[in-house]
């Protein structure tokens, strides 16, 4: 497994900021992951726009995508005013949809909020996922775990020794047949250096 990052699509800025990364895989599409933060206190209509570029970019790879982060954007609320119902249709019409449907920042006297999200195209394999609960911060951490579907092991070729037709006798025989001897001798004697060394 090798990754590479996306510095292209990186940025960081007073608005927000993301790094990207590509994983590759042998046995199955390569993975992006992005990581995001928007800063709440700022206007949403410049992150959209950084945000539809990314999409539009990282779509046409045909790759699985997880983007994840604190987008300081409520999908409880979803606001037109506010450009939260934009947010929301710019990810789905990219064939992006929220691994996180239950509140993520809980704070004693606030309605809580689900503003940290997990993102992904993913919609072929069963993931579960979810908010795990930490007195560490007033964000509860996010998780999502893929259930990739299993090798089908009849297709894979298997190579290995065939011993039904293997004859002990024979096989004693024909090594007892050796021509150079000093070469088997040799050989024998190796093993039982290496054997002490592992004794010892």
């Amino acid at each position: 497994m090798t990754r590479r990052e996306w510095t292209d699509l990186n940025t960081q800025n007073d608005l927000y900021e993301s790094i990207w990364t590509e994983i590759s895989n042998k046995n199955s599409k390569n993975v992006i992951c992005g990581s995001i933060y928007r800063h709440p206190s700022y206007d949403t209509s410049d992150f959209l726009n950084y945000l539809g570029y990314v999409l539009s970019k990282i779509s046409a790879e045909n790759k699985e995508v997880y983007i994840c982060g604190d987008f300081n954007i409520d999908l409880l609320k979803l606001s037109p005013k506010e450009n939260f119902q934009s947010f929301y249709n710019l990810l789905c019409s990219h064939g992006f949809l929220p691994l996180i449907i239950h509140p993520s920042r809980i704070v004693e006297n606030q309605i809580p909020s689900l503003i940290d999200n997990i993102f992904s195209n993913n919609i072929y394999d069963e993931i579960c996922s979810g908010n795990i609960f930490l007195t560490l911060s007033e964000h509860l951490s996010q998780f999502a775990s893929i259930k990739r579907h299993k090798l089908d092991i009849k297709n894979i070729k298997i190579y290995q020794r065939d011993y039904s037709k293997f004859s002990s006798p024979p096989f004693r025989t024909s090594h007892l047949k050796v021509t150079n001897c000093s070469v088997l001798l040799a050989i024998l004697a190796r093993v039982g250096q290496l054997c002490m060394s592992i004794v010892c």
